[in-house]
């Protein structure tokens, strides 16, 4: 089943620069490491005004601790808005990591505390564990 004729026309040309892929759970390695490396290649513009932590926060009952990364801006003495960001990947795919470029930008743009959920994915995780996570 093809949607394309569904996406805006101003941005059709955007799914060209997207390399088409099946995913099966046989290719589904292949698929996220292949994310990773092109995400890796780019370079990280300097956010000096955001600070990025790590942390990890209690899952649901019998469930891991969820990593997640904070960014918060150093400038702002009062409280801001925070912004909980889930990212991209359909559950199947993506991490936070693939995220920080966009994550910094968003946090510096918007003056906001965000919150980057690295939630479990699936199929090693099944419904609703992810949704749980975040």
């Amino acid at each position: 089943m093809n949607s394309r004729h569904l996406v805006d026309p101003e941005l059709v040309g955007f799914l060209d620069l997207i390399p088409s892929t099946s995913l099966t759970a046989e290719s589904l390695a292949t698929n996220r490491a292949r994310t990773a490396a092109m995400v890796a290649s780019l370079s990280v513009p300097d956010y000096p005004n955001i600070t990025v932590r790590e942390q990890h926060v209690p899952g649901s009952a019998g469930a891991p601790d969820v990593r997640i990364l904070l960014y918060q801006p150093t400038l702002t003495t009062q409280s801001t808005a925070g912004l909980l960001w889930l990212h991209g990947g359909g559950y199947v795919g993506g991490n936070v990591d693939l995220e920080d470029v966009r994550a910094r930008a968003m946090a510096a743009e918007l003056g906001c505390v965000l919150v980057s959920v690295d939630y479990r994915l699936a199929p090693e995780t099944p419904f609703p564990g992810s949704v749980e996570d975040c």
